[in-house]
């Protein structure tokens, strides 16, 4: 690059600028979308990350001189592992970004988002949950596109007696393929509560095939998914 001139005049000065920035931006992207969701430990290592590319584009032309040694090989497969492993892809099963894009050709019914649920419909709901046997109850959701009903119906659980609500956004659970609103075990509490949304709200649930003594756990899943179109 010459004095005084921050642009690129040659492919060889272009690539390494090209291919951190967008790294760097990605990094960063990522690191303000989890903040936002309160996912602290990934908004962490994503800045993280973001500094550490930066960093290496600033001191590009040092890093090309310099030969690593094998320790040094072995850390920065370790860093890209952990990257890899912390990446959308990996985490959600989708691409980054595509929460917040429509992919060309792909169905509408992936990218619909659902509604919160209204005033009246959450007062109802919590009114009819006080007659539903309270449960030890996980609400998954996967993505921004379910991600204000889930809280929502969360919420509402957290606010009812004897109710115990644990919230799932991101990886421990494989929702993959998951269309409409779904509840597992199949048995009459879960029952319950189906009848108690559908009662009182524009939803439907769908009660899922596995039984309690299937699934290993005393929990019960509550599970948002893509919405139907």
């Amino acid at each position: 690059m010459s004095d005084g001139s921050h642009w690129p005049r040659t492919w060889a000065e272009a690539v390494p600028l090209v291919a951190f920035g967008t790294l760097v931006f990605a990094a960063g992207f990522e690191g303000v979308n989890s903040l936002v969701h309160g996912e602290w430990i990934t908004s962490i290592i994503s800045f993280v990350l973001m500094v550490g590319l930066l960093a290496m584009l600033i001191h590009w032309p040092q890093i090309k001189e310099w030969r690593p040694g094998p320790p040094w090989v072995a850390a920065a497969a370790m860093v890209a592992i952990v990257a890899i492993a912390l990446s959308p892809f990996v985490q959600q099963r989708r691409w980054p970004f595509t929460t917040y894009i429509t992919v060309p050709g792909e169905s509408t019914s992936s990218v619909l988002r659902w509604s919160a649920l209204t005033s009246s419909e959450t007062s109802a709901l919590a009114a009819r949950l006080r007659f539903v046997p309270p449960a030890d109850i996980v609400v998954a959701c996967e993505t921004l596109n379910c991600r204000d009903l889930a809280d929502g119906l969360a919420a509402i659980l957290q606010k009812t007696p004897g109710w115990k609500v644990s919230i799932l956004h991101r990886g421990g659970l494989d929702i993959t393929g998951v269309t409409g609103i779904r509840l597992n075990p199949n048995e009459p509490a879960a029952q319950a509560l189906k009848e108690a949304i559908e009662a009182t709200t524009s939803l439907k649930v769908e009660i899922g095939p596995d039984v309690r003594k299937d699934m290993g756990t005393d929990q019960t899943f509550l599970v948002v998914g893509n919405r139907p179109f």
